[in-house]
């Protein structure tokens, strides 16, 4: 009897791991064709700062995507914006992995007003342009949670490398909750971290 219970146990543990693997491998085929909204908090040098971030991902060819963002950033006395367009290669390498490598031209604003005693109230702004490399990781730890990972370095002034973390819990094949969490060594931003949504195109269903 014990080792009928042993077997039985066994074949149980044995087609409820063959079914999480069906699932992650059918997940595996990652979204990049989407639009995320996101808002974010960042704590750089100007203080904090609050405001609305996009981003999209669109493939025109086999493991080649156009990507782009923008954010806008803002406190009581300064700002920071950035646009940034490019493209990024990506390919597979195991059945819930990819690896992902990009280059972006990017642009950055950024104001602040500040108070200097016995002289008074004095704005100061200044804008910034280059290109931004970066390599990353998306990697599926669970049929509807994705975790990913992103090192950048941008060669403009006010800019500097930084690290991302990000997950996305899938509420449906379409759409995901996501959070973020970014740290720029130096530059105009310091730590940054945001919730959003991401929608994906040309998906539907669970």
């Amino acid at each position: 009897m014990v080792s009928t219970r042993k077997k039985v146990s066994m074949a149980v543990i044995a087609a409820l791991a063959g079914t999480l693997v069906t699932r992650l491998a059918a997940a595996a085929a990652f979204p990049y064709r989407d639009l995320s909204v996101a808002v974010v908090s960042n704590s750089g040098g100007p203080g904090s700062l609050f405001g609305p971030a996009v981003s999209g991902t669109f493939d025109i060819a086999p493991h080649i995507a156009l990507i782009g963002s923008g954010s806008y950033v803002s406190g009581s006395d300064a700002h920071l914006g950035n646009i940034a367009a490019g493209g990024e290669y990506h390919w597979t390498v195991a059945r819930n992995l990819d690896l992902l490598a990009g280059v972006e031209f990017v642009h950055y604003s950024a104001s602040q007003t500040f108070y200097i005693p016995g002289l008074g109230l004095f704005a100061g702004s200044s804008t910034s342009s280059g290109l931004d490399a970066h390599g990353g990781v998306r990697y599926w730890v669970a049929p509807r949670l994705e975790l990913d990972g992103d090192v950048d370095l941008a060669s403009c002034a006010g800019c500097s490398a930084g690290v991302t973390a990000e997950g996305r819990y899938y509420l449906a094949r379409s759409l995901s909750l996501d959070g973020m969490v970014a740290s720029s060594d130096g530059g105009w931003y310091g730590t940054t971290v945001g919730a959003g949504i991401t929608y994906v195109f040309g998906t539907s269903g669970q």
